[in-house]
């Protein structure tokens, strides 16, 4: 039979695994976008040209943003604009 403190040591075990294996999965995933190339050039012109847009008020704006079509956004670049000051 077991133990009262061989079932606190399990569920110790089990509370620090999803944890360990949280930070593991998000090491790899920062790890591999650290080396991955940019394949597509719509991730660099769709974010960092219209941010650059907005920060220093010249520069190109992507016809994604333009007020004659405005398919995208600017409100996931806004946050990105208040950390670039």
């Amino acid at each position: 039979m077991r133990s009262s403190r061989q079932f606190s040591e399990d569920a110790e075990i089990l509370s620090v695994t999803p944890l360990l294996f949280g930070v593991l999965y998000i090491s790899i995933r920062v790890g591999l976008a650290n080396v991955a190339p940019i394949t597509d050039c719509d991730e660099v012109y769709n974010y960092w040209e219209p941010l650059h847009f907005l920060h220093h008020g010249s520069g190109m704006q992507t016809w994604e943003y333009s007020p004659k079509f405005a398919l995208r956004t600017y409100a996931y670049l806004m946050p990105m604009l208040g950390l670039s000051r």
